[in-house]
């Protein structure tokens, strides 16, 4: 029997609950200011217009300017300031691209010597893995038998638990030499070093397609 389409979506993307969203204030303001910033562009253009036909070019001139003024600075601080989270994001997409690309000494300074891989229902991995497994199995795979052709991250998701603890998780469609196309959640919890930096203490494959389903 063919799969229905809500039996495929969960096939390839399963429900897995999503982290927490940090604050509108942040994500728009300092994370994505692009669209709120178009907003105001365009009501400063619907302003301008109504304002002009109704005879009041002055006052259409300084409410337009204002609200691209107000635009720009918008856009200027999301560019100038980078959150934590921001941060904390772009350590993920550089611990992805060191696994794809099986660059160990890129791996290596992002693990904690304490990080653990589990994962309850994958055999192999049972008891837990430790750093030098980690490394050494990232070594035989992406960098032997299944090198990665090609991978894009679908999702990501990041929260701050407290000032030196996060949590994040990606989606990633993976296409390897040896095993084709599969899709994949991981989650991932982070500790920050005295030095400020981020490193992760913890991985938790939830899904691999074809693999190991989603059970919550």
């Amino acid at each position: 029997m063919p799969l229905t389409l809500a039996q495929l979506g969960n096939f390839i993307n399963p429900d897995v609950p999503a982290l927490p969203e940090p604050s509108a204030f942040q994500k728009f303001v300092f994370e994505q200011p692009l669209l709120p910033a178009i907003a105001l562009a365009l009501l400063g253009v619907v302003l301008f217009v109504g304002l002009r036909n109704a005879g009041k070019t002055k006052a259409a001139l300084g409410a337009c300017l204002g609200l691209l003024v107000v635009a720009g600075g918008l856009v200027a601080t999301g560019t100038l300031v980078e959150t934590e989270r921001e941060r904390l994001l772009a350590q993920q997409d550089a611990l992805v691209r060191a696994v794809a690309d099986a660059d160990l000494d890129a791996l290596e300074s992002l693990l904690a010597d304490d990080v653990r891989l589990r994962a309850r229902r994958l055999s192999a991995i049972t008891n837990g893995m430790g750093k030098p497994a980690i490394l050494t199995t990232v070594r035989t795979t992406t960098g032997g038998a299944y090198r990665v052709r090609d991978y894009g991250i679908i999702e990501r998701q990041g929260v701050l638990d407290g000032p030196n603890a996060a949590r994040t998780q990606v989606y990633l469609r993976v296409d390897s030499e040896s095993a084709g196309g599969t899709f994949t959640w991981f989650r991932l919890a982070w500790r920050r070093n005295p030095d400020g930096a981020w490193r992760v203490i913890e991985i938790e494959p939830l899904f691999l397609s074809g693999v190991m389903p989603y059970e919550g």
